[in-house]
């Protein structure tokens, strides 16, 4: 079992940087780059998830200076992903002339990629995306439909699903979302959300989301969950979501559905009357 793509927190390694690694690996049988080179691999693993067994061919050009590649990932005699095209090698990063096409591929075995802020992923996608650029500073264009999506956002404990056919269009290193339609299976409310979500070669992640609804669930959160305040919120509005993982603005314009209850605990407070953090504004 090769384990692969494993999230750590200190680690400076990328996906490309990991995938440029396999390739080389393969390539270097002889120190030489000529020839087909070729790399099984059983029961290929990312982030504890079994994505299937992999297969990778890599034939060099006469003067060596391009490699010519097929890397597949199949399960149960399905082709789940085929990666395939040109690289080269250069000192310090590889020139890339790539496509990545996916057929009901897994999206659970990258529920880690967004970290504490979106987690639990489930459901399938297929995509067919050109990569160019290299492996310091890759481009993607392209599409990824999605089927049978749901996510959790572990801040707000709420569990969304996207309707069936939602796709995201890639440019860059920034995923576009078109007015998808979000709902929430456990209070039947749903939204409209529309942006995009970019990334540093899969790091450093920036949300510019907008979210509208006439009804929709944005808190089910216990005391366990939070301390400072919790309860059920039913929203009516736009919510703008903004900024990088780590540091996110959430900011709320509209008001509450009926359903909609709040708690502050101050029973502890040595200061009760200082609650700057919550303003009240009429219409």
């Amino acid at each position: 079992m090769l384990k692969f793509f494993q999230n750590k927190e200190n680690t400076k390694e990328n996906f490309f940087s990991k995938i440029a690694a396999l390739l080389i690996y393969a390539a270097k049988i002889d120190e030489v780059y000529s020839g087909d080179s070729g790399l099984t691999i059983s029961n290929l693993e990312s982030n504890s998830q079994i994505l299937g067994d992999a297969i990778l061919k890599l034939s060099a050009s006469e003067d060596s200076s391009e490699i010519e590649m097929d890397f597949k990932i199949t399960n149960n005699n399905k082709e789940l992903l085929n990666l395939f095209g040109n690289f080269s090698i250069e000192d310090d990063y590889y020139p890339l002339d790539l496509t990545l096409e996916t057929n009901n591929f897994e999206i659970n075995p990258f529920s880690k990629i967004g970290k504490n802020v979106i987690s639990n992923f489930e459901g399938v996608f297929n995509s067919n995306i050109s990569i160019s650029g290299n492996t310091k500073n890759p481009n993607f264009f392209g599409s990824i439909e999605t089927s049978n999506v749901a996510f959790k956002i572990p801040y707000l404990n709420v569990r969304y699903e996207l309707e069936n056919n939602s796709t995201f269009f890639l440019d860059d290193q920034s995923f576009f979302i078109d007015e998808f339609k979000l709902f929430n299976t456990l209070t039947g409310s749903d939204g409209i959300i529309s942006g995009k979500i970019s990334h540093n070669i899969f790091k450093n992640w920036f949300l510019e989301l907008y979210i509208n609804s006439q009804n929709l669930l944005i808190l089910n959160t216990s005391s366990k969950e939070n301390d400072l305040y919790y309860g059920k919120g039913m929203f009516n509005g736009e919510a703008i979501i903004y900024g990088p993982t780590e540091n996110l603005l959430i900011k709320l314009i509209g008001s509450t559905n009926k359903g909609t209850s709040l708690v502050i605990p101050i029973n502890d407070s040595k200061n009760i009357g200082n609650l700057k953090f919550l303003n009240f504004v009429n219409p």
